[in-house]
């Protein structure tokens, strides 16, 4: 039987309870037109469950948490593949025959959110207003602006289009021109993350998300070889369900994004050559581990 670890609510699991929601009585009649993406919201159930309808998001990395199985890729699919998708996983140790249904939680059309992290008031989700734009400006007096550390002229952008072939991009945006001029504002989009750098003598920044104890951001100190197991012991290590075969996301002058997997567990037992210079940008997701028993 395989049971997802369901220690802590994050991005792709809202945690949130759903109210009475007429679901499809089938899965043939699922919607099979919308394709999935980052910020999109659904409400789930299980049939033979006979539990309430849960809601389930999207998050950055175009995944759900599925209760009692754990994580499935979802961007660029519809719910009707979707639920398809589940219901092969679950019908191997689980379920014999298992009814997946889906609908979108159209109640939260006007939540959809960009994370914002680093040196503002309040790290965390910012939601995109139904009826209008969200800019950077706005996501950043939303956070509850820039603190006296924040370098404001080298503030960064990581879009990532899970349902549009997996393309991505990063900026940079000097958002004390922004405070000067008003020009150069950029629209933000659902899923994007925005990342305000501390001021100080360093060569970069690089990010840390996931399962470490002190997630953040990081500066590269001038003249240092940052590598990946060494970041990650500054961030204070991973937490009991980090799994330690780490992904390192790097972006190229052309903004070209590589995804890298570095064994981190291989390092730190001594394998040194399994360790990864780090570069200013680059992004360290560390994910949960799942546990699996066998009946």
């Amino acid at each position: 039987m395989a049971v997802g670890s369901q220690e802590s609510a994050g991005p792709g699991d809202s945690g949130l309870g759903a109210p009475e929601v007429l679901m499809p009585s089938s899965m043939a009649v699922l919607d099979n037109q919308h394709k999935l993406a980052t910020g999109d919201r659904i409400y789930y159930e299980v049939k033979e469950d006979r539990d309430a309808p849960r809601v389930l998001m999207v998050d950055e990395k175009g995944a759900i948490d599925v209760p009692y199985f754990g994580r499935e890729q979802v961007a660029g699919k519809t719910l009707r593949e979707m639920a398809a998708l589940v219901k092969k996983d679950l019908d191997k140790d689980l379920y014999y025959n298992a009814t997946v249904l889906a609908a979108p939680y159209t109640a939260d059309r006007s939540r959809q959110q960009v994370w914002v992290m680093g040196s503002v008031g309040h790290a965390g989700p910012v939601n995109i207003p139904a009826d209008d734009v969200l800019t950077l400006w706005s996501a950043l007096w939303a956070a509850g602006g820039l603190t006296a550390q924040a370098d404001a002229t080298r503030v960064q952008i990581l879009r990532h289009d899970a349902g549009a072939g997996n393309s991505s991009a990063k900026m940079e945006v000097n958002v004390q021109t922004i405070y000067e001029t008003g020009k150069g504002d950029v629209v933000m989009q659902p899923g994007d993350f925005i990342i305000v750098p501390q001021k100080g003598e360093a060569s970069g920044y690089v990010t840390i998300t996931g399962a470490v104890r002190s997630p953040g951001i990081m500066p590269l100190p001038v003249g240092s070889n940052t590598t990946v197991s060494q970041a990650i012991l500054q961030a204070g290590g991973f937490t009991e369900w980090g799994d330690d075969e780490v992904k390192l996301v790097h972006y190229d002058d052309k903004g070209t994004r590589k995804d890298q997997w570095v064994e981190v567990g291989q390092v730190l037992r001594g394998d040194r050559s399994k360790d990864v210079q780090l570069q200013s940008g680059d992004l360290i997701i560390v994910s949960q581990k799942w546990i699996n028993w066998s009946m």
